[in-house]
């Protein structure tokens, strides 16, 4: 036995919220059944749309918090509406756009990376060409450091060496000097002596004897004056004897040019 589609408790009847309730629901399915018979499937296609689409709208506005409850929203709307093939290629496009995008961010951010890694990969090669000229230049360093060190050590060697030279010089010179201040000391006595001879033995009248004295006086000027001229004393007096005057040397020397050029001189 079915059960009938208004099950009424007439005790209830009484009761005007209960009426109220029970007209407001018949009210309702009146309206229904009314709006079935006025609109076509095309008007509820319709309605459905826009119902649909109005539930999207709200989803939207919680997209950022909720984007699962848009999706589905969406995706109920344009299936209804448009059809699977229409939601389908509207994703793809959305999927490729966005991809594209995703592909653009990554390029920009590829470029910017590389631009930096060029940046770096400039600045390590210029350090490392810095380290190396800087390492080359201290070597250079170090080599001139150990050539000047030798150079200063043989300097000490040789200014100890010539300081030494120089001290044995003047010590060898010292000697001399004294030899020649006794040996003239005693020379001069000598010569003194002589004049004394002269005077004592009253022969300071014979003039060979003053010219030997006055020769024995002057003798060291002389030697001094002839030994500074460059030519010993035997050399001059051979020069004197023999009628050549060394002083004329020069003149001699261009003579001798003369008789290259015109040949060798006859002899008489």
């Amino acid at each position: 036995m079915s059960k009938p589609m208004f099950d009424l408790d007439m005790g209830k009847m009484k009761d005007p919220a209960f009426r109220a309730n029970m007209m407001n629901k018949v009210n309702s399915m009146a309206k229904l059944a009314t709006d079935k018979l006025m609109c076509d499937p095309a008007c509820q296609f319709q309605r459905k749309s826009e119902e649909l689409k109005r539930k999207m709208v709200r989803a939207e506005e919680v997209q950022k918090d909720i984007p699962s409850i848009f999706k589905k929203r969406e995706k109920d709307y344009y299936v209804f509406a448009k059809g699977i093939p229409y939601y389908e290629n509207m994703m793809e496009e959305r999927y490729d756009a966005t991809g594209r995008e995703i592909l653009g961010r990554m390029l920009k951010k590829h470029k910017q990376q590389m631009a930096f890694l060029h940046e770096e990969l400039q600045s390590y090669t210029s350090g490392t060409l810095y380290e190396k000229n800087i390492s080359d230049l201290w070597k250079k360093y170090q080599r001139e450091e150990k050539a000047y060190k030798l150079a200063t050590l043989n300097m000490k060697n040789n200014i100890a060496i010539s300081d030494r030279q120089s001290s044995y010089e003047d010590i060898e010179t010292e000697k001399k000097t004294k030899t020649r201040n006794i040996v003239l000391f005693i020379y001069y006595f000598i010569v003194f002596v002589f004049l004394v001879y002269l005077i004592a033995k009253k022969r300071y009248t014979e003039i060979k004897l003053w010219c030997v004295f006055l020769f024995l006086l002057l003798f060291p000027i002389l030697k001094t004056y002839i030994l500074s001229s460059g030519t010993s004393m035997k050399e001059k007096i051979k020069s004197y004897i023999n009628n050549v005057y060394l002083d004329d040397e020069d003149n001699c020397s261009d003579c001798d040019d003369e008789n290259d050029a015109h040949g060798p001189a006859i002899v008489q």
